[in-house]
């Protein structure tokens, strides 16, 4: 069965052609995991994989369960050849292996070019700022998807690069945001919170994106996205006070509420912030505006101060 046919079979709606979203070699669909009816989730018809312009790419399998409402296990299989569908393999955790040696940039990487600078000052962001804080780089001509991107270094919490992003400054790329397959990463993406090296020890805030832990400044994590992890859950599990800052668009309040209650039932506080008469997206938001609340949650106070709730 195709993954049209699939689309038909059960009512899903999709898109080929006649969409801004498609592009030659995809069929585009709603995201089950951004609750958006916007035909940003894609299948790519020659690797079987999905990616969604909002969040990222998915598993293949756990998306055509979300799509089809059941579980992993009673998915049918899709693909070009309908004679000989593969064996059902049992899903089971990849073991990665870190790589020998420090990380491999892409090649085309080196310092921002006036075009990188351009993009970010255009977003009121300071590039030589974030080059010496965050330790950004440009990516120039390649003959790869990597090309004209901004290179973000993912630090562990010891500032150890173990991954990276590349955000796309051309806005035609089919993702914006690409990161180090996982296994040549010392540690997968959707493994790590960007922004966790500078992180105090009494709080943290979660946002969606490293634009918005750039605009936020120090204290602030991002999950790549509003799906979090297993493991990300685990790393954020060590602060006594979390507080989540999603977009506020449909999607982000559902996914921040759902994020609160899960890291709720271990203790400790967990908060959703709405902040009114400012842009959905923290990353458009004015320095000034990110740091009056990073002032009002208490994150340029002493670090031992370990007050619960700094919005009271």
């Amino acid at each position: 069965m195709t993954i049209i046919e699939l689309y038909q079979q059960h009512g899903i709606p999709f898109a080929t052609e006649g969409h801004h979203h498609c592009r030659n070699g995809w069929v585009q669909t709603h995201c089950p995991f951004c609750h958006e009816d916007n035909f940003k989730l894609g299948y790519n018809l020659t690797s079987g994989r999905f990616n969604c312009m909002g969040c990222g790419s998915h598993d293949t399998r756990e998306t055509l369960a979300r799509l089809l409402h059941t579980t992993v296990d009673r998915v049918p299989w899709v693909g070009r050849d309908k004679r000989s569908p593969p064996p059902r393999k049992t899903p089971r955790k990849r073991a990665y292996t870190p790589p020998l040696g420090p990380i491999a940039f892409p090649t085309g990487t080196g310092p921002l070019k006036p075009i990188h600078r351009q993009y970010l000052e255009e977003r009121d962001f300071d590039p030589d700022e974030l080059v010496r804080i965050w330790q950004i780089q440009g990516i120039g001509h390649s003959r790869t998807d990597w090309a004209w991107r901004i290179l973000i270094p993912v630090l562990n919490a010891e500032k150890v690069v173990v991954n990276y992003q590349a955000r796309d400054i051309t806005d035609r790329a089919p993702n914006r945001y690409r990161s180090l397959e996982d296994e040549l990463a010392p540690v997968p993406i959707k493994q790590t919170l960007y922004g966790i090296q500078y992180a105090r020890a009494d709080r943290v805030l979660i946002v969606e994106g490293p634009t918005k832990v750039w605009r936020l400044g120090k204290g602030a994590v991002c999950t790549y996205g509003t799906q979090v992890t297993a493991e990300q859950r685990t790393l954020l599990r060590r602060w006594p006070n979390r507080f989540i800052l999603f977009d506020g668009n449909a999607p982000g309040r559902r996914a921040a509420r759902d994020l609160a209650a899960e890291l709720g039932a271990d203790g400790g506080h967990v908060e959703v912030l709405r902040v009114s008469d400012l842009p959905d997206d923290p990353g458009d938001w004015r320095e000034s505006d990110a740091g009056e609340l990073m002032n009002l949650l208490g994150f340029n106070n002493p670090v031992g101060d370990r007050t619960h709730s700094p919005l009271d």
